[in-house]
């Protein structure tokens, strides 16, 4: 009788031991793939983020004259290749449609205040989640005349979404204690289309306070064109600063340090502040997590190894009689030795392929709670080229590739393995004499 068909005699007739040394090697196989798979996961995080817009540093003006930023000047820090958009931001105000009332308000004073911006999703207001998009999509800089508005001021404007709206300047200035429009003759007007509304997400702390145009509700997201149209900015030129958002977070603080030896730029009436809030806060969360994951794979390694060994050696010792036996009728050494390494293997493999899904399980729940408690706001390629939001939420679910798991499962049955063959060889070594003299 060969030693592969003795092996699977043995794992059928002592279904016991072979269902205890199952249950143990399927559990180390499970525990140790689910640590490799969690570090695998928030590696994956870790780099992805790296590449999302999750930094960015911002030039703007304290002063209240608002200096200007040019078009050329942007292009010049654009340059390089190390940063991936930019969103330079003008502010005016507006009349044309019915405001909410604000505190004094009055027929005269009845306006809104207008953000115009390259991409509204790269918006402070959007970014830090005050205000969401909930019809329509965001302004890209392919639009022209293109608007945002509130849902309130849609509400009671009876306007929806593909609308066209006539809006005329205002500037809002202070007579007598007054709030006035300083611009009430103009005769200037420029038509919009409205290719969104949003939502508050947050309540305005101090909106009753606040006059008709510094209500958040009352706000409105544009392009650049349309103050230009309104005459109120002019083309290519930024008064309300520029924020650029870089390639890779790395490289913020080398990036920034280039941007300020611009010579177009008067750095007595700018300031410049990085802004990698979002980035530090998940890399430092991913780096403790991936530090206990590896502390943890260290003690699950050697505490699943020695208890391998362990078992094994005792497995083994209850069989001397038995490789006695075998080696008395004829069998080779080499056989017993091969017999006891198969039997071995194939509890392995089977425990390994039920592991594998027991891993992918149990890795997969772990993921989900500890990564989605670590997602911040990035915002999607496809939303700043095409405006449209994606509803669905960021995928932490990171599947490790077959050939890690491959490898890991190869070095786990090497080390089982060779406990097998370290236990066996005291027995081998043996004669039968000497084993039944043990056993008399």
């Amino acid at each position: 009788m060969s030693f592969l068909k003795r092996a699977m005699l043995y794992l059928v007739r002592k279904k016991s031991k072979t269902l205890i040394l199952f249950l143990l090697i399927f559990t180390v196989s499970a525990f140790v793939l689910s640590c490799f798979s969690l570090l695998y996961a928030t590696r994956e995080v870790a780099v992805n983020m790296r590449t999302a817009v999750g930094a960015a540093f911002h030039i703007r003006s304290p002063l209240d004259e608002q200096p200007v930023i040019t078009e050329q000047t942007v292009q010049e820090i654009m340059t390089g290749g190390k940063l991936k958009y930019y969103n330079g931001r003008n502010s005016g105000y507006t009349k044309g449609l019915q405001f909410i009332p604000g505190a004094y308000n009055t027929d005269e004073n009845n306006m809104g205040q207008v953000s115009a911006n390259n991409y509204t999703a790269l918006n402070q207001n959007f970014g830090e989640k005050i205000l969401e998009l909930s019809e329509g999509r965001h302004i890209t800089p392919n639009d022209k005349n293109a608007v945002l508005i509130s849902e309130t001021l849609a509400l009671i404007n009876n306007l929806s979404v593909g609308d066209k709206v006539t809006l005329f300047p205002a500037e809002l200035a202070q007579k007598d204690g007054d709030f006035i429009d300083a611009l009430k003759d103009s005769q200037t007007e420029a038509e919009v289309k409205i290719i969104g509304i949003f939502k508050e997400l947050e309540p305005q702390a101090d909106a009753a306070y606040q006059p008709t145009a510094g209500l958040r509700a009352n706000l409105i997201f544009s392009t650049h064109a349309f103050l230009v149209e309104l005459g109120i900015k002019k083309e290519n030129e930024y008064t309300g600063g520029v924020s650029f958002y870089i390639q890779d977070p790395l490289y913020l603080d080398t990036v920034v340090e280039e941007v300020k030896q611009t010579d177009s730029i008067d750095w007595n009436s700018f300031i410049i502040r990085n802004d990698d809030f979002n980035y530090e806060k998940i890399s430092s969360g991913l780096q403790t997590i991936q530090n206990l994951i590896k502390t943890l794979l260290v003690c699950v390694s050697v505490v699943s190894a020695s208890v391998l060994i362990l078992i094994l050696a005792m497995r083994m010792r209850g069989r001397v009689h038995e490789a006695g036996i075998l080696m008395s009728l004829g069998v080779t050494k080499k056989e017993v030795l091969g017999q006891f390494v198969v039997e071995v293997a194939v509890i392995t493999i089977i425990a390994f392929i039920c592991s594998c899904f027991a891993a992918g399980y149990v890795s997969g729940m772990v993921e989900s709670k500890i990564l989605d408690k670590l997602q911040v706001v990035q915002i999607e390629e496809q939303t700043l080229k095409t405006g449209l939001s994606g509803n669905s939420a960021p995928d932490t679910l990171l599947t490790m590739p077959i050939e890690l798991t491959t490898l890991i499962y190869a070095c786990l049955m090497a080390v089982i393995v060779m406990s097998a063959l370290l236990s066996s060889l005291a027995i081998i070594k043996m004669k039968p004499r000497e084993i039944f003299a043990q056993n008399e």
